[in-house]
């Protein structure tokens, strides 16, 4: 399994800030880290307080009651942002104040008032590029560039026999462009191949989180997630990750490359994963994104992967991230090389 995005991030304190999401306001506590990826991340608690949902398709959707009608409103992904708010057309989320929590606070369940404000000395940083360089195998150097997990495959389990067969969306041709560029580099690398399957189900291009365009590849398999059997699989709750926690002050995340597409489908399956542009058929070998159970599916896979290792009382994830935490930082740099082996055995 390949992994990319290697950080180190130091826990600095707590702030409390009142957030405005849609039409949802309310006061909450945030912790923050130094050098976070992300300008703000909102776990699973939080969601639920401000009545986000995230579909099949990973959009955004929250509850909005107007004149006794209970309706959901999509969270478009694309955004403009500044330092206080992100805004569009139907997103508004606002910063509206913030309350500085005590440094004492810094450590939630011990009495110890420290909080390590200091970055790595230069002897740190020179054991963390030790690191790197020793597991480069294991990173990634484009999202092709992928491994394959043999600890389970994809199924795909419907309710029907019928087949469903989809014609292609119409796109403009610079959009047929990009779609036929990212086709070849999925079949260059094993990811897809032609199909005669009686299935098929139309592709098409979505806004790519860092580039702010239409530039990734879906397959719209909605169809198909209508009359597939539903897999579940428990996500580990907010609560209990902060408990694991308590007294740690180094952490690393692990962002493993292209998730869903180390797990390859059941050769039964296959064929229910077509898809068809206006060129040609395909299916895909490898589990897809957009598909109903894939989440349920990796977040089983990597948790078991992780406990098959015993890593689950230094490591915990959610999905495609891994989260390392530790109290010293010779005890985190033996929890992360544990990992990242674990991570190189199982490709």
């Amino acid at each position: 399994m390949n992994a990319v995005k290697l950080t180190l991030s130091e826990y600095l304190g707590r702030v409390s800030v009142t957030l405005t999401i849609g039409l949802h306001k309310q006061k909450v506590l945030l912790y923050v880290l130094r050098n976070a990826n992300q300008k703000l991340l909102l776990g699973l608690d939080l969601m639920r307080e401000f009545k986000l949902k995230i579909n099949d398709d990973f959009r955004i959707f929250q509850k909005v009651d107007l004149n006794n009608e209970i309706f959901e409103d999509e969270i478009i992904s694309n955004y403009t942002q500044n330092a206080n708010s992100v805004k569009h057309e139907k997103l508004n989320a606002t910063v509206n104040s913030t309350e500085t929590i005590a440094r004492e606070e810094c450590d939630t369940t011990s009495n110890s008032n420290e909080c390590n404000e200091n970055n790595l000395s230069e002897s740190e940083k020179q054991t963390v590029n030790e690191l790197i360089n020793e597991f480069n195998d294991v990173s990634s150097k484009d999202k092709y560039d992928i491994g394959t997990i043999n600890i389970e495959q994809c199924r795909v389990e419907l309710t029907t026999k019928v087949p469903i067969n989809l014609r292609p969306y119409r796109c403009s041709p610079d959009d047929q462009k990009l779609i036929d560029e990212q086709v070849a580099q999925l079949l260059k690398h094993n990811l897809i191949r032609k199909s005669v399957s009686s299935y098929g189900f139309p592709v098409t291009l979505a806004d790519k989180k860092d580039e702010g365009k239409k530039t990734r590849f879906c397959c719209d398999l909605r169809k198909l997630n209508e009359v597939t059997v539903p897999e579940h699989y428990p996500f580990n709750r907010v609560d209990d990750i902060i408990d694991k926690l308590h007294e740690c002050g180094y952490f690393t995340t692990l962002d493993i490359s292209s998730g869903f597409w180390h797990l390859r489908v059941d050769k039964k399956d296959v064929h229910k994963l077509a898809f068809v542009t206006i060129n040609n058929h395909y299916e895909w070998l490898v589990m897809p994104f957009g598909f109903r159970n894939a989440p349920a599916i990796f977040q089983r896979v990597i948790h078991n992967l992780l406990q098959k290792y015993d890593c689950l009382i230094f490591a915990t994830n959610y999905l495609d991230d891994i989260l390392i935490f530790s109290r010293t930082f010779e005890e985190h740099v033996k929890h992360v090389k544990i990992v990242l082996d674990a991570l190189r055995k199982e490709n």
